[in-house]
């Protein structure tokens, strides 16, 4: 087998995969409010059905573990093309097909995080692991900056239905190069789940960052375009800034967190963010609740990359890949739950009420943070 062949190949499906992404997250809030008449309860319990894919994928991926995983890497791209695809021919005001095309992409894209994970770490080199991660995590972005940019410079001409259809085609490119890997690259220990009471508080602190992490992607960009009228051109402007500002600024908050220690960091970062949730409330135009929005995105790796330092200092070797599986089905629950609960909160009581909350889980958080053994003190078992 040609490893380096074999690794270009995922690079390239990572690219195409992130390209039609890119375009995905650029216009799909605009299409909900302009296209569908999406209110915010139907937004919230939308959200909510399509992260249930991601305790699906736990089945599904039992079910296909025998199976080579380009193969099935190449049947999730063509779910994500078909769900994508489908938004083209979606009628306007129709609510129940557009759940259904959501679903059925959520399911591709909830099966194709681990195959990337699993597939990348079969074909680094020893001793190359976490590079090859951030390689490939840098190239998605830059796709994804690539695609946002594009749709930023088209949007006035191109209607988003045509920009969904781009989007499927760059998935069913994705579908047919990842089916070009060997079948024979070798299959890591796939995840199990684990619950111990040690690992408690990451749990705990997964399951808020989940929450505050939905109230941003979900709500957000519903304040940004239904409140004031935010036109697709500049979403997508506003995602090239934060995607970039990721992209730039995570190994510099990783260097950070190293230095710092977790709990120093998340103490800081978990203020700013229940400010900005204030913020949010408190906006009165468009630039300054984008500019929220930024400074909210950009506040997001902070928790991120926080969270993993601090589970991969805490557990035992042998259970870091299960605590982790463990910390993603805690995030999924507040997936499942907060849309859902958001969209009746902001339609019955106001978007304001529904980010007051949000301030006050985030508070949440930062006590949980308080209760984060030291760095110099706390060596792994």
């Amino acid at each position: 087998m040609n490893r380096s062949r074999e690794w270009t190949l995922l690079v390239l499906t990572v690219i195409c995969f992130q390209l039609g992404f890119g375009v995905y997250n650029a216009v799909q809030m605009n299409f909900f409010i302009q296209e569908i008449g999406i209110s915010p309860t139907q937004l919230g319990l939308m959200e909510s059905l399509r992260e249930t894919a991601g305790f699906l994928t736990a089945f599904l991926s039992a079910v296909t573990m025998r199976l080579a995983e380009p193969l099935v890497a190449s049947g999730t791209m063509l779910l994500v093309a078909v769900g994508m695809g489908g938004y083209y021919w979606i009628p306007r005001g129709a609510y129940w097909p557009l759940v259904a095309s959501t679903y059925l992409w959520s399911v591709g894209f909830h099966l194709w995080g681990p195959l990337q994970g699993s597939m990348n770490l079969a074909l680094s080199e020893k001793g190359k692991h976490g590079q090859r991660v951030g390689q490939l995590n840098s190239y998605g972005a830059l796709a994804a900056i690539a695609a946002m940019s594009l749709v930023f410079l088209t949007a006035p001409f191109i209607s988003l239905r045509t920009m969904f259809f781009v989007a499927a085609l760059a998935s069913l490119a994705a579908a047919g190069i990842v089916s070009r890997i060997s079948p024979d690259i070798g299959h890591p220990d796939k995840p199990r789940l684990v619950f111990k009471r040690e690992y408690g508080l990451y749990y705990l602190m997964t399951m808020l960052e989940g929450c505050r992490r939905q109230i941003f992607l979900t709500f957000g960009a519903l304040l940004l375009v239904r409140q004031f009228d935010t036109p697709a051109q500049t979403m997508a402007l506003l995602g090239v800034i934060n995607t970039t500002m990721t992209m730039l600024g995570a190994p510099l908050v990783g260097r950070l967190i190293d230095r710092l220690g977790e709990r120093k960091v998340l103490t800081v970062s978990y203020l700013l963010v229940a400010a900005v949730f204030l913020g949010y409330t408190l906006a009165r135009s468009q630039a300054q609740v984008a500019a929220l929005f930024c400074l909210d995105s950009s506040l997001l790796m902070f928790g991120g990359i926080a969270l993993q330092v601090y589970v991969r200092r805490i557990a035992k070797d042998a259970d870091l890949t299960p605590t982790l599986a463990m910390g993603m089905t805690w995030n999924h629950v507040s997936a499942v739950i907060i849309p859902l609960v958001g969209g009746i909160l902001w339609t019955e009581l106001g978007y304001r009420l529904l980010f007051q909350i949000g301030a006050a889980v985030v508070l949440l958080s930062w006590l949980a943070a308080q209760r984060m053994g030291p760095k110099e003190k706390s060596g792994r078992a």
